[in-house]
């Protein structure tokens, strides 16, 4: 699906003028890079189990308030393992904030083994940690 939001009341979202932080992530959930974010803390499954494969792109363009200058992005990053991969990009020109991601996973069955879905649990918490970086700004 896309999804196009103009949000005029940036001070919602953002506190300025001041310093602060804030995540990039999509407003109204659904079937995002953040589905594949497992937390890798959890026991891990001793017997084969249900798994799916899929991939989500989101694509956002940010534009900051005049006056607001970044002082820190996510890093660009790019991971995978056998049958998942991960890539984001965030560039900053002038006020507008451009952010790719990409979630994808290629697992052809929908029964995995105990190894299979540890991988997805390094996988996850690999993401789960990029996705909590914030843009942070003065």
């Amino acid at each position: 699906y896309r999804i196009k939001l103009n949000l005029t009341r940036v001070d919602k979202f953002v506190r300025s003028p001041g310093q602060g932080a804030f995540h990039i992530e999509p407003m109204l959930g659904g079937l995002t890079v953040g589905r594949f974010a497992v937390a890798d803390d959890v026991e891990p499954i001793e017997h084969d189990s249900a798994c799916s494969n899929g991939k989500a792109t989101e694509i956002y363009t940010i534009e900051l308030p005049k006056g607001m200058k970044v002082s820190s992005l996510p890093k660009s990053t790019n991971f995978a393992n056998s049958v998942q991969r991960f890539e984001a990009s965030y560039q900053l020109k002038g006020q507008v904030l451009h952010v790719r991601r990409v979630a994808e996973d290629t697992t052809p069955t929908a029964v995995c083994t105990p190894t299979t879905l540890t991988s997805y649990r390094t996988f996850g918490g690999k993401l789960m940690d990029h996705l909590e970086q914030q843009v942070l700004y003065k």
